[in-house]
């Protein structure tokens, strides 16, 4: 099998118009040589135009820091259409960094595959896996404070609960296209089902909205998943905005939106309601919409 210094020597010897020799030149200035060289020495078996498009564009920017290169690479590959699960695998173990803006942008695009893979392989890598080995097989003395302080940073890589710039997290994102796989593994690695995003909506009250997508797709299938799944997992159903910091821009009750949705649930407003959503309040007595509905489920 070729190893990884033959396919960057053949990566080289088949490069005719010379561009990419240049460039693997220039690049020693920028960014972490060997590095490069092993992502497209991965890429060249599988997709040798992946190869060209990583050196041709690479880092333009000369006084960029190390770690901002290394954002740029792994970026390009993704703009680009070229990070697939095997991939992003590979470059997580040659230890670039995956920052959360990426994250979101693979939650956005409901790429199920490389949120896995980030959570499964970036979090508790086998270097930190190694590394607590380490300690035992020297006999190093940890305390349980130290050794949650080191766990504790090893989450904080990439938090579950990181939010955008509008202050909507993960998992609102994951809740807002119904992808009930991404929803899973954020819950799993330590999402907060009930953590506020713009406007003030918790996840369940996302979920809930039917409206939200535009369009039939494929993820609407997980829309009753979703909603059970964050119930499951402790979301509140009697949660609502406050309504005394922006009573027009803030969210309702999640029973309220669902029945006020264009396309009205049973299954998932009957769930609601067997999980404590109370009929009787004040705001679902004075919604319009839909009567009839509230009123089957008062009876």
């Amino acid at each position: 099998m070729e190893g990884i210094s033959e396919k960057v020597v053949r990566l080289i010897r088949d490069d005719e118009s010379g561009k990419l020799r240049k460039y693997i030149i220039e690049t020693l200035k920028k960014v972490k040589f060997s590095k490069v060289l092993s992502i497209a020495a991965a890429l060249v078996s599988d997709n040798p135009k992946a190869v060209k498009v990583l050196f041709e564009k690479g880092v333009e920017e000369e006084e960029e820091e190390e770690e901002e290169k290394e954002r740029d690479i792994v970026n390009i590959l993704y703009d680009n259409h070229f990070l697939n699960a095997k991939l992003l695998n590979y470059i997580i173990r040659k230890g670039f960094e995956i920052t959360p803006k990426l994250v979101l942008q693979f939650i956005k695009n409901n790429e199920g595959e490389l949120v896995k893979v980030v959570f499964e392989n970036y979090i508790f890598n086998n270097d930190f896996i190694l590394k607590l080995l380490l300690y035992y097989r020297n006999r190093t003395t940890v305390t349980a404070e130290a050794l949650n302080d080191v766990i504790s940073k090893e989450l904080n890589k990439i938090s579950a609960n990181e939010k955008d710039e509008d202050g909507n997290t993960f998992l609102i994102h994951a809740c807002f296209n119904k992808n009930k796989d991404i929803v899973r593994y954020l819950i799993r690695y330590g999402a907060d089902v009930n953590l506020k995003g713009s406007h003030h909506c918790t996840p369940l009250a996302v979920a809930v909205d039917y409206n939200l997508l535009n369009e039939d797709t494929f993820y609407k299938a997980g829309y009753e998943s979703v909603v059970k799944d964050l119930i499951d997992h402790g979301a509140h159903v009697n949660e609502k905005g406050n309504s005394y910091i922006d009573y027009e821009n803030d969210c309702d009750l999640p029973l309220i939106i669902a029945i006020n949705s264009d396309v009205v649930n049973e299954n998932v407003i009957r769930y609601l309601v067997e999980h404590g959503a109370d009929v009787n309040g004040e705001d679902l007595i004075i919604t319009k919409k839909k009567d009839d509905s509230i009123k089957e489920m008062k009876e």
